[in-house]
């Protein structure tokens, strides 16, 4: 059995964590950052935007046990900018990259994520801290 560079036939060859040689891609900062945040018991929960056509903008919040929600937005059609609200007060927002970067979020206030601009193919992650 000779030994292969990647997995599987041609279509297969980039999917995955890392590369052949192992390098961390940024799928694998993104499981990382998945896994941390949504671990232990989590519940969906109430959202509400305004701002966008709703077939057309896709936003989920959840809420860990510890009070901690988390809100995932994104857009497959043209870019737009949302207000995103939640049911549960909040003293800050984290936004997060997909490379596992964090930065504060600063046009949040309460309950509120305001001028969340999305663009298709881009999701974009928060987390709010009670």
């Amino acid at each position: 059995m000779g030994a292969r560079e990647a997995i599987g036939d041609a279509p297969n060859y980039h999917l995955g964590l890392t590369r052949t040689d192992r390098s961390k891609k940024v799928a694998f900062h993104t499981v990382r950052m998945l896994v941390k945040l949504f671990s232990g018991r989590i519940t969906r929960d109430v959202v509400r935007t305004s701002g966008a056509a709703p077939r057309n903008v896709f936003v989920y919040a959840f809420r860990r046990d510890d009070g901690r929600q988390f809100v995932a937005a994104w857009t497959k059609s043209a870019e737009q900018t949302i207000e995103i609200s939640v049911t549960r007060p909040a003293k800050r927002a984290i936004e997060y990259g997909f490379d596992g970067s964090t930065a504060p979020y600063p046009a949040f206030a309460g309950r509120t994520l305001s001028h969340v601009a999305l663009r298709p193919g881009t999701a974009r992650l928060f987390e709010l801290i009670p």
